[in-house]
C-alpha cells in the first residue's frame, strides 16, 4: 500500500504541475515506481521526468524539480511516511521514507494475521464470476484443462482477497456435434455390453478406455432395458446418463487438484429455457441482426470484429457464438458486476467476436474480460512427449501430488506456453522448486515456534542487518503485489513473489544465535505473509 500511496501522490503532483503551467504537456505518462539501484538513492524512485523531458524540451532534472515542487509531503497521505524527496542529477525522483515505515509492515502483519492483505480490500468490490475449465462432458480432463483449472481457481482466490464476492462456474458444453458423437459412441459400446455383438462403433467414435468403462457401468445399472427402447429414446437417456457420469468424474478429478465450483451450468438449459431466442430477439430490437441466404447474422463487424458472424445456420441450428452470447447475457442478467472467462488457447479466435457480440447486446466494454491459457507441453524422462497436452489430468495429480501440480501449473503466466517437467514435479527433494518453497516456509515456521513469544516492546529499531532489511523491504511489497496481480489478472505473479520472499525469510530464520524479540517478530510476520500467499495459491500453508 505504501507504493500505491506514493504513486497516487506523484500522479497528483504531475497534474498540479501541469495545471500551474510548470509542465507544458498534453498527456501525462503513467507513473511507475521502482527500487533504486542503491539505498543511498532512497526507498523508491521514479523515471517519470525522463519520460516527459522530450515533450517539454527541458532536461529531465528541470522537469523532476518542477514535479517535486508540487509534491505535498506535509499532506496526510505522505506526512507520516516520507522523510524527504530528492532529485537525482539524471532526473530521477527519489523518495526517502521515514525509518519506521518498514516496522509498520511487521506490526500490521502481526495484528492482522490470516487477514493481512485483506484489510485494505475490505470495501466491497462487487459480484464477480470467474468461469473456467468448461470442458465438454465427453471424457476425462487433460493436463491442458488442469492448467486452466489452477489458473482460474487461483485467480478467483486472488480476487476474493481483493474484496470481490466471487462465484466459480463451470460451463458444461452438453449440446452440439461433440455430444452427438459421444452419444453414438456410448450407444455402440452399451449395446455391445448388452450382448448385441452386431453393434458397430462409429468411425469417428471417441477413443480411449473411458467409453467402454462407462458403457459397462451403465449396463450394470440399467441392464438390457435401454436396448429395448427406440434409438431416439435410448440415445436421449444415454446422453443424460453419460453426461452426468462424466461430470461426476471430472468433478472428482478437479477436487483432487483442490478445485471446487459453486455452479455447474448446463448449456442445454439455454436452449430449453428460450434464452437463446431471447438473445437474438434483443439483437433484432437493437438493429444488429439481418437475414441472408436463409441464415441469421449479427453485425459484429460494427463493434470491432473482422467480419459479421452467423447466429443461426440455414437449417435453423444455432452456431457456437449464438450459445456463447446467450450464456454471457444470462451471466449479466444474474447480476454479476464483472465477469472473467479463463479459456484455453483453442478458443482464442473467439475472443474478438464474442466481445463484439456482447457490445452489440449493450454490455459495457469492460464487463467481460477473457484470459487465455496457452498450451501445455509435457516432459517425461527428459524428452518432450508427443501430444502431451492430452495427458490425463488424473495422472499428473497422481504423480506430482496436488500442491506440486498447482505450483508447476502456475510457473508461467497464462499467456505464455508452459513446459511441465513431470519428473521434476514429482521429485521429493530440493531439485523440485515446489519443495524448495515448501521447505523454506516449514523452516521459518519451526524457528518461529522455537522462539520465545515477544513480551512488551519489540525493539524493531534493532533490525538493521542486510538480511533483515531485505526481508522487511520485500514484505513491504506484499499488498501492492496482490493489488497488481489482481489488476493484471495474473495469479502467477503471486507465486513469483512467494518464491522471491521465501529465501529471504529462510535466511533470517537461520541466523545463528537465539532469535531476539525483534527478529522473532520479523520471522513471524514473514510466516504470516507466506501462509497467506499459500492460501491464495491453494497450497498447504502448514498453519
Amino acid at each position: 500500500m505504501v507504493k500505491e500511496r506514493l504513486t497516487a501522490a506523484l500522479a497528483h503532483a504531475l497534474t498540479s504541475a501541469r495545471e500551474a503551467g510548470a509542465l507544458s504537456v498534453d498527456e501525462l505518462p503513467q507513473v511507475q515506481l521502482d527500487l533504486p539501484p542503491s539505498p543511498e538513492f532512497g526507498d523508491f524512485s521514479s523515471d517519470v521526468a525522463l519520460l516527459l523531458a522530450r515533450q517539454t524540451r527541458q532536461t529531465p532534472k528541470v522537469v523532476a524539480e518542477a514535479v517535486a515542487a508540487h509534491l505535498d509531503t506535509a499532506a496526510p497521505p505522505l506526512q507520516s511516511l516520507v522523510d524527504r524527496v530528492a532529485v537525482g542529477g539524471s532526473g530521477f525522483i527519489n523518495f526517502h521514507l521515514r525509518p519506521g515505515w518498514l516496522h509498520r509492515v511487521i506490526e500490521d502483519a502481526l495484528r492482522e494475521g490470516p487477514e493481512y492483505g485483506k484489510s485494505a480490500a475490505r470495501a466491497e468490490n462487487g459480484a464477480l464470476q470467474v468461469e473456467f475449465v468448461s470442458a465438454s462432458p465427453t471424457g476425462p480432463l487433460s493436463i491442458q484443462h488442469g492448467r486452466s483449472a489452477v489458473v482460474g481457481d487461483t485467480l478467483a482466490a486472488l480476487m476474493e482477497w481483493n474484496g470481490y464476492r466471487v462465484t466459480r462456474e463451470f460451463y458444461v458444453n452438453d449440446t452440439g456435434s461433440q455430444m452427438e458423437r459421444f452419444t453414438r459412441s456410448l450407444e455402440a459400446r452399451y449395446l455391445q455390453a448388452a450382448g448385441h455383438s452386431e453393434a458397430r462403433v462409429p468411425a469417428d467414435a471417441f477413443s480411449g478406455p473411458h467409453l467402454a468403462e462407462l458403457a459397462q457401468a451403465l449396463h450394470a445399472e440399467a441392464g438390457d432395458r435401454l436396448a429395448a427402447l427406440s434409438p431416439e429414446e435410448r440415445r436421449a437417456e444415454l446422453a443424460t446418463r453419460g453426461r452426468d457420469a462424466v461430470i461426476a468424474r471430472q468433478r472428482e478429478t478437479l477436487e483432487s487438484l483442490g478445485v471446487r465450483f459453486d455452479e455447474w451450468y448446463l448449456e442445454r438449459t439455454l436452449h430449453e429455457s428460450g434464452k437463446l431466442e431471447e438473445m437474438i430477439a434483443l439483437l433484432r430490437r437493437h438493429g444488429h441482426v439481418y437475414d441472408q441466404d436463409g441464415a441469421v447474422w449479427v453485425r459484429t463487424s460494427a463493434f470491432g470484429d473482422t467480419e459479421d458472424r452467423p447466429l443461426l445456420r440455414s437449417n435453423g441450428q444455432p452456431t457456437y457464438i449464438a450459445a456463447d452470447l446467450a450464456y454471457h447475457l444470462d451471466k449479466l442478467h444474474r447480476g454479476f458486476d464483472r465477469i472473467i472467462d479463463v479459456w484455453d488457447a483453442d478458443h482464442e479466435p473467439y475472443v474478438g467476436r464474442t466481445l463484439a457480440g456482447l457490445r452489440a447486446l449493450g454490455a459495457a466494454a469492460d464487463a467481460v474480460n477473457v484470459l487465455i491459457c496457452q498450451d501445455v507441453s509435457v516432459k517425461l524422462d527428459g524428452q518432450l512427449v508427443d501430444n502431451g497436452n492430452i495427458l490425463p489430468l488424473d495422472e499428473v495429480v497422481e504423480r506430482a501430488g496436488k500442491d506440486a501440480a498447482r505450483f508447476f501449473f502456475l510457473q508461467r503466466s497464462a499467456g505464455q506456453p508452459l513446459e511441465l517437467d513431470l519428473d521434476r514435479a514429482a521429485r521429493p527433494d530440493a531439485d523440485n522448486p515446489y519443495v524448495q518453497l515448501r521447505d523454506a516456509l516449514a523452516e521459518a515456521l519451526a524457528a518461529r515456534r522455537d522462539a520465545p513469544r515477544p513480551d512488551g516492546e519489540l525493539g524493531l529499531e534493532s533490525l538493521t542487518g542486510d538480511g533483515e532489511r531485505a526481508l522487511m523491504r520485500k514484505l513491504a511489497d506484499y499488498q501492492d503485489e496482490l493489488r497488481s496481480a489482481a489488476r493484471e489478472m495474473d495469479p502467477c505473479r503471486v507465486l513469483r513473489y512467494a518464491q522471491e520472499l521465501a529465501p529471504l525469510l529462510r535466511d533470517v530464520a537461520r541466523e545463528s544465535g537465539e532469535l531476539t524479540a525483534a527478529r522473532a517478530a520479523l520471522v513471524e510476520a514473514g510466516c504470516i505473509v507466506m501462509q497467506n500467499l499459500f492460501t491464495i495459491l491453494g497450497l498447504d500453508a502448514g498453519r
